[in-house]
């Protein structure tokens, strides 16, 4: 081995040209390899921020396309509880007009609380903060003055309060359902 190294070695020393090719080819070998090498590891990291953009990119159509679905089941679940809150509405008022039907018929129109009892009933108490009159019965007028309330009068009041009562609680329990998990 050393007889063929001592023959290079000579080779080179008689042509000096040769030992500046050889040295030039050899760095040029090495330049090239690490330019190539790091061009491999450039490609590597943009391949790794393209598939990170694409994840991303997936991730984001992903939400949003689960928003979406999340708003049109809760538009289905609204209008739903609309429609079911217009069908109670509805029946309530064929209701009411079947009871106003009924207690036209069945009260006498007798005085059942006294000119003093309507009074205080209906008066502004202006220190307690209590304003206004008590609502008046379906189709008659509230008056602070008058003689007496009437079987009727109590009777469409009691009824008014029982729907006014009833719709408040059906739009409740709708915000319950709507806000159900």
């Amino acid at each position: 081995m050393n007889a063929a190294l001592d023959f290079v070695i000579g080779i080179l020393m008689k042509h000096p040209l040769a030992l500046i090719s050889l040295a030039a080819a050899a760095f040029g070998a090495g330049f090239g390899t690490a330019h190539w090498l790091r061009g491999i590891e450039v490609m590597e990291k943009e391949i790794v921020i393209a598939q990170e953009r694409k994840a991303f990119a997936e991730a984001r159509a992903d939400a949003a396309e689960t928003a979406l679905e999340a708003i049109i089941t809760a538009n289905r679940k609204a209008d739903e509880l609309a429609r079911r809150l217009a069908d109670a509405e509805a029946a309530r008022l064929k209701t009411s007009k079947e009871k106003d039907r009924e207690i036209a018929r069945l009260a006498k129109n007798k005085p059942c609380l006294g000119a003093g009892l309507v009074r205080v009933l209906n008066d502004r108490n202006q220190e307690s903060g209590i304003s206004g009159q008590l609502p008046a019965p379906s189709g008659l007028a509230a008056d602070a003055d008058r003689a007496a309330a009437s079987d009727t009068d109590v009777a469409l009041w009691a009824r008014d309060a029982r729907d006014r009562h009833d719709e408040c609680r059906e739009r409740i329990d709708a915000l319950r359902d709507f806000f159900a998990k």
